[in-house]
């Protein structure tokens, strides 16, 4: 993946050694039985197959196929927590 120039909406989250590069989110629908996974690049990008995505929503809503809400489903793999924890954990 070439690395986006502009800052990825999980760069704070970096910044405040919440979420580091290469860190896993992960989203899992049970009753379907998928599991996405996406990498978060060190812009604070999310990496998907190689497809990189500035945000965590439209990153989920194309592998899930509708509008869903990234920060509160994507799951960071190390804590545990949600993306959305996270952020408020951070302060912002």
């Amino acid at each position: 993946m070439v690395a986006p120039s502009r800052k990825g909406k999980l760069l704070p989250l970096i910044q405040a050694e919440l979420v580091a590069a290469g860190d896993v989110l992960v989203h899992e629908r049970k009753r379907k039985g998928d599991k996405f996974e996406a990498v978060v690049t060190q812009q604070g990008w999310l990496d998907i197959g190689g497809r990189p995505y500035q945000a965590p929503s439209p990153a989920l809503g194309d592998l899930v196929g509708s509008q869903i809400d990234g920060w509160r489903n994507w799951t960071h793999v190390k804590s545990g927590k949600t993306l959305r924890e996270l952020r408020t954990e951070a302060g912002f």
